[in-house]
């Protein structure tokens, strides 16, 4: 406010005393620089200085404080063993079920010895089936057998003497006519080579013109006709040689007694009929069903009365063991290993089993893999039944930031990193999530502190502070 003072009074009157109307305008001035002091007051009240509140983390050991931009919180990073557990769902279903089924089709069930909820051994006998046409057939065919078999030894009984001399004298002529064709053939070869040693002398004769071709022509005819008749001479050897062969089994088989044809067809006869003995036998087997292994019986299907017909009758869970198809998502697969222990919580039980099966692929549309968990013994728990669990992993200690202090890309992450009242860009490696912090590989040790809140409005070397009382 600006204050213009009145005019000053003339040399009139000197030395008389002035009017207080100064007095007054200096009482008003006051007044108003009181006002103006209390309004600016006020405003300091409404309106106070950021600096104030907050301490810089640069103002130790600095001359003067630089100005902080903005306000964060900051956090250590720490080093520490982890535990994660994967939390899965799934059912409960057994481990293997055995369908069990009739080997013997068409043929009707005469009675069921065991129920649903049934413990079995292997071996047991779960059903029979009705044999009676299978054993009339069988017994129809052991006649048979008889019958053939009776016909076999009526086949080989001995020959009359006079037979089995005939079949001597048949031999020696056979022996005869092969030592007479062995006789001819030697003739033969030594006809061809007298008629080769000459043809071969009228070759030369031609060769150098002492005998014309005309006269040598017979010679040659000669040798041709000796060659194809030693090579006769060799055939007729060979199979006087076969007839030798046959007399001497038709004789060694006439000795032995029985026609030879009759034998054969009556021990054929025998064997077939065995064969299907022995087919019929195995059906016979068959018409009693029983349990393939130890284990539980949950399905029946078999009723009596039913004819077979392919089907299974029953259904059982192999030696009792059960399992949990747990479905796992497929970044949590690999936290998962073959062993690991498993708590399974459902209908008030809990047990612990463990993992013992991974499934090698995860289902695209879903995008979840399978984990199958072998329940103990007499867990308590049913087919069918859903339970929840929790697989425990024990992680090796590592370096850990907050979730929301890793900022950038999946292939550029980065972190700020707080010192001497600034923050650093720090390019970093990060690893698994573990509930709200995040394991760091590289770029950063336990000595760094990170930009936990505000770190998506920093940029590289601003200046910043933290609240005042803050442990960094």
């Amino acid at each position: 406010m600006t204050v213009t003072p009145e005019a000053a009074p003339t040399t009139e009157g000197a030395g008389q005393p002035r009017p207080r109307r100064w007095k007054a305008w200096v009482a008003v001035v006051a007044v108003v620089l009181v006002v103006v002091a209390g309004l600016a007051a006020g405003v300091g009240q409404q309106h106070p200085d950021p600096a104030a509140s907050v301490t810089p983390a640069s103002a130790a050991g600095s001359s003067a404080p630089r100005p902080a931009v903005m306000m964060v919180a900051v956090k250590k990073a720490r080093f520490q063993t982890l535990h994660h557990d994967v939390a899965v769902t799934g059912t409960v279903n057994a481990r293997e079920e055995l369908p069990v089924a009739a080997e013997a089709q068409g043929l009707r069930i005469e009675s069921v010895l065991v129920d649903e909820g049934s413990q079995v051994t292997r071996g047991q006998v779960l059903v029979r089936l009705d044999d009676s046409g299978l054993r009339a057939q069988l017994a129809q065919l052991q006649a048979r057998l008889r019958g053939a078999l009776a016909a076999e030894v009526k086949a080989r009984q001995p020959n009359r003497p006079q037979e089995v001399e005939g079949l001597r004298l048949s031999l020696k002529e056979a022996q005869a006519s092969a030592a007479l064709q062995r006789a001819n053939l030697q003739q033969a070869e030594a006809t061809l080579k007298n008629d080769q040693e000459n043809a071969a002398r009228y070759r030369r004769l031609v060769a150098v013109g002492a005998v014309a071709v005309a006269d040598a022509r017979g010679v040659f005819t000669t040798e041709t006709k000796d060659e194809a008749a030693m090579m006769a001479a060799h055939d007729q050897v060979r199979v006087a040689e076969t007839g030798v062969a046959e007399a001497a089994n038709r004789l060694n088989l006439g000795e032995l007694g029985g026609n030879p044809q009759d034998s054969e067809v009556a021990a054929a006869a025998a064997a077939e009929v065995r064969a299907n003995i022995e087919q019929i036998e195995v059906q016979l087997a068959q018409t009693v069903v029983v349990a393939p292994d130890d284990g539980l019986i949950i399905k029946r299907d078999a009723t009596i009365g039913d004819i077979t017909a392919g089907k299974a009758l029953f259904t059982m869970v192999r030696r009792n063991q059960l399992e949990v198809r747990a479905q796992v998502p497929a970044a949590e697969l690999f936290h998962v290993k073959t062993g690991d222990p498993v708590e399974v919580t459902g209908y008030g039980k809990t047990v612990t089993g463990r993992v013992w099966k991974i499934t090698p692929q995860v289902d695209p549309s879903t995008l979840l893999g399978v984990v199958r968990v072998a329940l103990p013994a007499n867990a308590g728990f049913l087919p069918g039944m859903f339970v929840q669990g929790a697989i425990a992993e024990a992680v090796v200690q590592a370096v850990t930031v907050p979730m929301k202090a890793a900022l950038g890309a999946a292939d550029e992450r980065f972190v700020f990193v707080y010192r001497d009242g600034a923050v650093h860009k720090r390019p970093v490696h990060l690893g698994q999530t573990y509930g709200e912090d995040v394991i760091v590989t590289s770029g950063i040790t336990t000595q760094d502190q990170v930009v936990v809140d505000g770190a998506a409005f920093l940029n590289d070397g601003d200046i910043v502070a933290v609240p005042e009382g803050a442990t960094p």
